[in-house]
């Protein structure tokens, strides 16, 4: 069993209660989450809500997770006025005092993404945080780098673009990212698509460590050192669903060659449709896949001399490789 099937098998296959699978009962908060209000007065109101309908740690800060990424759209303006803006500052002459202007910025920050709707990263995960604190869930706020576009591959995590949650259940701390969750950005002239994507709850940590790398050392779960993480592929969200594994190649660069490079794809279904997109040319090549006992390989056209190739399975775009001379 491969090492994402492998780590799914154990997640989904968790009792809760009553016998039944973290999935199911997943599931059934994300259907009655689905009929919550579209708007809450207050993080008070917002928390009291889940704790009426919920009493288990787990489903509470599932029934949060659910109704954030539903209901807050990623606001564009706002990324952009962020980027161009000098990162946010605060003086204190003690420990405790920082401590508390940073509780007080996570606290401003979820009031004003719950009332507008609207946030980006650290608005989704100061929200989240802000719920799960109410809650009683011990949570905290995890900055780092992230791998999200093209131009990430290969390029060491220096830059602190992201901040996500991990949340302490069932003696261990979880990783969330409600952002990436809530959906994503498509079209040339980039807009907001809602498209939930539970496999952000409670992610496996060697799954998390493909697209997020946390400032803090003592975050990295999996020991992940920069370079290693430089060195990886681009991971989409649909990978995290897909019910299947590459199994080679991991690495962040194709090389061209007259030789066809040869993909592994663990646990892939028969039927998958499989094809290839180069940034150069942008031309959509079908694959034909051969199948074996519990895994498929598909063989790569010629590469380009330069640019990026990204694997379609199904029409959605799973991996994505730079090529390099």
């Amino acid at each position: 069993m491969g090492m994402k099937k492998l780590l799914y098998f154990f997640l989904l296959t968790s009792v809760l209660s009553f016998g039944q699978s973290a999935d199911s009962l997943y599931t059934e908060v994300d259907t009655r989450v689905a009929n919550y209000p579209k708007s809450f007065s207050s993080v008070k109101a917002f928390a009291e809500r889940i704790q009426s309908d919920y009493k288990i740690p787990e489903l509470q800060a599932r029934a949060a997770f659910t109704w954030i990424s539903k209901n807050v759209a990623y606001d564009l303006n706002l990324m952009r006025a962020v980027k161009q803006k000098a990162p946010a500052s605060f003086s204190f002459r003690t420990e405790a005092e920082k401590l508390q202007k940073q509780r007080e910025r996570i606290t401003a920050d979820a009031v004003q993404t719950l009332k507008s709707k609207r946030g980006v990263c650290q608005g989704y995960s100061s929200l989240f945080y802000e719920v799960c604190d109410q809650l009683g869930i011990p949570v905290k706020m995890i900055p780092g780098a992230s791998k999200s576009m093209l131009t990430h591959i290969g390029k060491l995590p220096e830059d602190e673009d992201h901040v996500w949650n991990k949340i302490y259940l069932n003696d261990k701390w979880e990783l969330v990212d409600v952002t990436w969750a809530a959906g994503i950005i498509t079209g040339e002239k980039p807009k907001f698509e809602f498209r939930f994507n539970p496999a952000y709850f409670c992610t496996p940590a060697e799954l998390f460590a493909f697209t997020h790398f946390a400032t803090a050392e003592a975050e990295r779960e999996t020991g992940m050192t920069a370079q290693e993480f430089a060195d990886l592929p681009l991971y989409y969200g649909s990978y995290l669903l897909a019910n299947f594994d590459l199994e080679t190649p991991i690495t962040a660069f194709l090389k061209p060659r007259a030789n066809d490079i040869l993909l592994r794809l663990n646990f892939l279904p028969e039927n998958a449709k499989v094809g290839l997109r180069y940034s150069m040319g942008n031309e959509f090549i079908p694959l034909e896949l051969t199948y074996f006992d519990d895994y498929a390989t598909v063989t790569l056209p010629q590469t380009p001399t330069g640019g990026y190739a990204t694997l379609y399975i199904n029409g959605r775009s799973v991996v994505s490789w730079r090529i390099k001379n």
